[in-house]
Parts: C-alpha cells; sequence; structure tokens
C-alpha cells in the first residue's frame, strides 16, 4: 500500500511539472500568484481543491513539490505589480524535457 501512495505522490508531482510547463503559455515568467490561479482554473486538474482540507494548492506547497526538481521562486518585477516571487517558464521547460528524456530511454 505505501509503495502505490508514494506511486500515486511522484505522478501527482509529474502531473504538476506538466500542468506548470502548460500554465505558461507564451509568457516567459509569472508571478506565484498567477500561476496558482492558472493551475487552479484548470477543471480536470486536481490543484483547486488540493490540501488535507481541500483548500487549493498554495504558494508554500507549490514551492516544496517544485524544488524537488531544482525550481524555485526567484524574486522579479512585473510590470503593474512591482516585485514579487515567480517563476521562469524557461527554468519549467528544462525540467519537463529532462524528465521526458529520463522516461523515455528508460529500458
Amino acid at each position: 500500500m505505501q509503495a502505490e501512495d508514494a506511486g500515486d505522490d511522484r505522478s501527482e508531482r509529474i502531473r504538476l511539472l506538466a500542468d506548470c510547463h502548460a500554465a505558461f503559455g507564451d509568457e516567459q515568467a509569472l508571478p506565484t500568484m498567477r500561476l496558482l490561479q492558472q493551475l487552479r482554473a484548470d477543471p480536470e486538474a486536481p490543484w483547486a481543491d488540493y490540501g488535507p482540507r481541500g483548500e487549493g494548492l498554495t504558494a508554500k506547497k507549490l514551492g516544496e513539490l517544485l524544488r524537488e526538481y531544482r525550481i524555485e521562486s526567484t524574486q522579479m518585477r512585473f510590470p503593474g505589480l512591482g516585485q514579487v516571487k515567480g517563476y521562469y517558464r524557461d527554468v519549467v521547460r528544462r525540467r519537463v524535457a529532462a524528465l521526458h528524456a529520463r522516461f523515455d530511454h528508460r529500458p
């Protein structure tokens, strides 16, 4: 049972990585709160009611989950927002590509 739970957790994190990649669209970077809005807006994804109480994916939990893939938020400047924490699309894209390469080369 624990091995199954670990597999579910792993597939959930991989899903998050893919959903983050898709959330960027044509944007080079997104503020953390905008990325969370995009993730929660997908009715097919689990992020709107994610968490033990169904409160939805939080900025803190997003950071924890993405850190496994060496993706961390960075202070950046956005028009109209000033300096806020956010994520770069290219960092997420590289991690998704590396993950695909690892799974594509499995024996």
